[in-house]
């Protein structure tokens, strides 16, 4: 990452937290404001979301570009003069594609939503296409804004081309947008949402690579006449919002392989960021992801503390507030909060005292020797509807209608192995499937595959040289078994790396013989196995179809009763092994990922993936850590930083069904943050000291002949400790 942080946005990037409160209707007086402003810089606040537009995108200042409120205020330079005095970074809140009094003038230039119908509620006709004149208007409008205004950046919300209110999905098909589509692929553009036409998925990866280059767009275009203001924009392609959102989950950085979607050179001058949702844990995972996408900046994340645009003001949870700023940084991003700022002065004040410590040891680059893969395109296309005959039975009865993709199989299986990885303190990045490339792959000793059944025939001979060249591969479940597309393959993209010659039609959960008499001869793998905390007869947890190999590494059998055929049992392999050439792959059946996700911890899952990557790489620090323990290791300069997390176990499990992403977000209170017993950490190297800014009473630490041996004797929420 080219660390700009210093000189951009008046410090944005550096800012440990960031509050959000803005105007809801009409402006704020100039007294309203300086009470605002003293109430954040008696906090210690450093970085504040105002807006100058108020909720809804109606600009309050004289626009010579977009009309405005007859209300309309000139203070607004003066405001972010009084904001800087107090060393406070401010930002302005906008839409990105939202002009309600501009859609009332131009209604030829507003979205049209697949199977197109009127605007069924008021707030669908204020959304305004970037391809019709309105794209470069609002170019011009955020310089204004950071510009003639003097803000310090802008933090674009509604960075998506989804319909709201039930109007329909994947906008935009106007008339501008038809052309385009037209003119730069020579297809006709789609009327119709309907993942199992070819022709509407060509047309959602062209809608992923124009919403990009419009993001790219903006952003040169404002950084060329204000260098040093910063553009976030808000992504939107998580667990709740998926590809109707138009959000790649591709990386955007500029170094991306040509001829993926993201081929332009050089970084994408913006900031990544995205709102946490309902759940905490997700917070750690999605900023690696976003970290992956863009890594300009360090990357930000939005929390509900409740803000100020929300009818009912609600006091902010310090404990649950804590803990979402200490996992984005644990996760090498900053947290930001919509909250009321007078309601809650206590609040910031407290996270002020702990996060300002911490801001100058936010990422960096992450020593993380996993690359986990997050396929867009397996969340894409793997699970179309209910008629879709490949689709995994575990979730028959919670899959959309026929045509829509269901997303959430897709999260499960990532934040499960995610969560495993962590409980093993085996570090990992996020690889999308545009990093699927030596370039990316490289960068990692192992790289996991959890689930990923759509591949295309590229990145599988991208993964087996890989493999050749000294990298470890472990892949589970279904991975492979169907193209880019999601079209089902006769046979799997990576079974030939694995030697796999048969594959059973049925998915069941298997019983596993660790030692079976046709592996009962191969006593270091067997022993290495039983050794490592698996019984000789067990279930792992997860769906299996089971394989047959022709490598010599079979570690694990397996064998289950087809369903009405009684005493009739289907057998074959659920672990291989393979060495090619210097790496080794390894392939587990069971769909562990999923079921680690569901229902918690799953010890054998955990102990199985733990003796396979010990068999072959050395960890970058081993420690004692109980495994609900999050640690990352982050460069920095002539130091490295460990951020050691303490998450309660009920956050590892996985919300049962999507719509849990809209209940209110879980409460966290002070007692579910149970404290560790001492926690030894080794780290190989040359270091002279260490230290902990948030916990010094608490360290100690020996340095020897071949690194460091550090002792925390007690983990409450968060701790960060420096190596040098």
């Amino acid at each position: 990452m080219t660390d700009r942080r210093e000189m951009d946005g008046f410090g944005y990037a550096r800012t440990p937290y960031r509050v959000e409160h803005r105007p809801r209707v009409g402006p704020h007086t100039k007294a309203e404001l300086l009470s605002l402003l003293d109430a954040l810089e008696a906090a210690g606040t450093k970085a504040w979301w105002y807006s100058v537009a108020a909720k809804g995108s109606y600009p309050l200042f004289p626009s010579k570009v977009l009309p405005y409120r007859e209300n309309a205020v000139d203070y607004y330079p003066w405001l972010v003069a009084e904001a800087h005095r107090r060393d406070i970074a401010i930002f302005s809140w906008e839409y990105l594609s939202t002009a309600p009094l501009l859609g009332a003038q131009k209604p030829e230039w507003r979205w049209r939503f697949f199977d197109w119908v009127a605007p069924r509620v008021e707030r669908d006709a204020h959304f305004v296409c970037y391809n019709s004149p309105y794209g470069e208007l609002m170019k011009q409008y955020t310089v204004e804004v950071v510009g003639d205004l003097g803000f310090d950046g802008v933090w674009f919300d509604g960075s998506f081309l989804c319909g709201l209110g039930g109007s329909g999905h994947y906008a935009c098909c106007c008339d501008f947008c038809a052309a385009k589509y037209e003119r730069e692929t020579g297809y006709e553009l789609p009327r119709t949402v309907d993942f199992r036409d070819l022709a509407f998925r060509r047309y959602l990866e062209w809608r992923y690579s124009d919403h990009t280059e419009y993001w790219r767009a903006l952003s040169a275009y404002v950084r060329e006449r204000v260098p040093k203001a910063i553009i976030a924009f808000n992504f939107f392609n998580r667990f709740g919002h998926e590809s109707d959102s138009g959000s790649p989950l591709l990386r955007m950085a500029g170094d991306a392989p040509q001829g993926t979607h993201a081929d332009q050179t050089g970084p994408m001058e913006a900031m990544i960021s995205a709102e946490r949702g309902s759940w905490p844990m997700q917070v750690l995972l999605m900023a690696k992801t976003l970290r992956a996408i863009n890594d300009r900046y360090p990357v930000e994340i939005w929390a509900p503390a409740y803000d100020s645009i929300r009818a009912t003001e609600t006091q902010a949870n310090p404990a649950a507030i804590l803990f979402h700023t200490r996992t984005c940084a644990t996760g090498g991003g900053f947290g930001s909060l919509g909250l009321n700022i007078p309601d809650n002065a206590n609040v910031l004040a407290a996270l002020s005292k702990a996060m300002d410590p911490v801001g100058p040891y936010v990422g960096g680059e992450q020593v993380a020797p996993v690359g986990l893969v997050l396929s867009g395109r397996t969340k894409d296309y793997a699970y179309i509807g209910e008629d879709d005959k490949n689709a995994d039975p575990l979730y028959a009865g919670i899959r959309g209608p026929a045509g829509i993709p269901d997303a959430l199989p897709v999260w499960r299986a990532v934040h499960g192995m995610h969560n495993l990885l962590n409980g093993l303190h085996w570090p990992s990045d996020v690889l999308l499937d545009n990093m699927l490339t030596q370039s990316f792959l490289r960068r990692y000793a192992a790289v996991v595959l959890p689930d990923v059944q759509c591949l295309s025939d590229a990145a599988a001979r991208e993964l087996a040289r890989y493999v050749e060249e000294g990298g470890v591969l472990l892949a589970t479940g279904e991975t492979g078994l169907k193209t880019e597309w999601g079209e089902p393959r006769a046979r799997g993209a990576l079974d030939d790396l694995f030697g796999i010659t048969w594959r059973d039609d049925a998915q069941k959960v298997p019983t596993l013989d660790v030692n079976a008499e046709w592996i009962r001869g191969k006593a270091d793998a067997v022993t290495g196995l039983l050794d490592g905390g698996l019984p000789p007869v067990c279930r792992l947890s997860g769906l299996a179809r089971l394989v047959r190999s022709d490598v010599d590494d079979v570690l694990v059998t397996g064998r289950y009763r087809l369903p009405g055929d009684v005493g009739k049992e289907v057998a074959g392999a659920a672990v291989l092994s393979r060495s090619l050439g210097r790496g080794r792959a390894f392939y587990i059946a069971p769909k562990i990922d999923h079921d680690y996700a569901l229902g918690g911890p799953r010890v054998y899952s955990r102990n199985l993936v733990q003796r396979l990557l010990d068999s072959v790489l050395t960890p970058p620090f081993t420690t004692d850590a109980p495994p609900n323990v999050a640690i990352t290791l982050w460069k920095q300069d002539n130091r490295q930083a460990l951020h050691l997390l303490n998450v309660p176990s009920s956050l590892l499990i996985f919300p049962a069904c999507g719509e849990c992403n809209n209940i209110a977000p879980p409460m966290i209170l002070p007692e579910d943050f149970v404290p560790t017993r001492p926690i030894v950490i080794a780290l190989p190297g040359k270091w002279k000291r260490a230290f902990s800014p948030t916990n010094p009473e608490r360290l100690t630490f020996a340095v020897g002949d071949n690194g460091i041996r550090l002792v925390l004797q007690q983990l409450d929420q968060h701790a960060l400790v420096v190596v040098e």
